[in-house]
C-alpha cells in the first residue's frame, strides 16, 4: 500500500465515522438556527446552518430546508437539486407532494415548464393545479414563441426581449 491510498482509506474512515457519532444534540441545533435565520430574512447564514445540517443528518428534511432558502433567495437551480435529493430520500407521500409542488414552482421560474407541469400533475391539490395551468401556460407561450421566431426568421435572444408582445400575436 501507498501513501496516497493510506491517506484516502483515513479520510474515508474518519469521514464514516464522523457522521456515524455524530451528536443528534448537533442536528437539532443547526436546525433550530438555521429556522430562526430563516426567519429574519438572514438567508446565507440559515443556508451555512441547513449545510452543517445536511452533514450531520442527510435526511430528506434538512435538504427540504435548504431548498426553501434556496427558494426564497430566488437560487432555483440550487433550490431544484436539493429537492432532487430530498424526493431520492422521503418516505412520506405528504412531505413529497410538498417538495414537488415546491420543485415545480422552481421549476416555473426556470422557464422550465414541461418539467413544472409533471411536477404539478402528480399533485392533488389547489395549489398545485394553479402552478400546473401556470406551467401549461408557459409552455403555450413557448410554443407560441418558437412558431413565430421560426416563421419570422427571428434569433431566440430577439424574440426574449419581446416575449409579452409575442404572446399577444396570433400564431402563423
Amino acid at each position: 500500500m501507498n501513501i496516497l491510498s493510506i491517506l484516502v482509506s483515513l479520510v474515508v474512515w474518519s469521514t464514516i465515522l464522523c457522521t456515524t457519532w455524530a451528536d443528534p444534540q448537533d442536528a437539532a441545533r443547526f436546525r433550530r438556527l438555521g429556522e430562526e435565520a430563516m426567519l429574519k430574512k438572514n438567508y446565507q447564514e440559515s443556508v451555512n446552518l441547513f449545510t452543517q445540517l445536511i452533514a450531520v443528518s442527510p435526511v430528506s428534511s434538512s435538504y427540504f430546508k435548504r431548498a426553501t432558502v434556496y427558494f426564497r433567495q430566488g437560487n432555483y437551480p440550487a433550490c431544484v437539486e436539493d429537492l432532487n435529493h430530498a424526493l431520492q430520500l422521503t418516505h412520506s407521500t405528504q412531505d413529497g407532494e410538498r417538495m414537488l409542488l415546491q420543485r415545480a414552482q422552481a421549476r416555473l421560474h426556470l422557464g422550465q415548464c414541461t418539467l413544472a407541469a409533471k411536477d404539478a400533475s402528480t399533485i392533488q391539490t389547489t395549489q398545485a393545479r394553479e402552478v400546473a395551468q401556470k406551467a401549461n401556460e408557459c409552455a403555450s407561450i413557448l410554443t407560441k414563441m418558437s412558431r413565430y421566431v421560426r416563421a419570422h426568421g427571428l434569433s431566440t435572444a430577439d424574440a426574449r426581449g419581446d416575449m409579452k408582445k409575442l404572446y399577444a400575436l396570433p400564431a402563423p
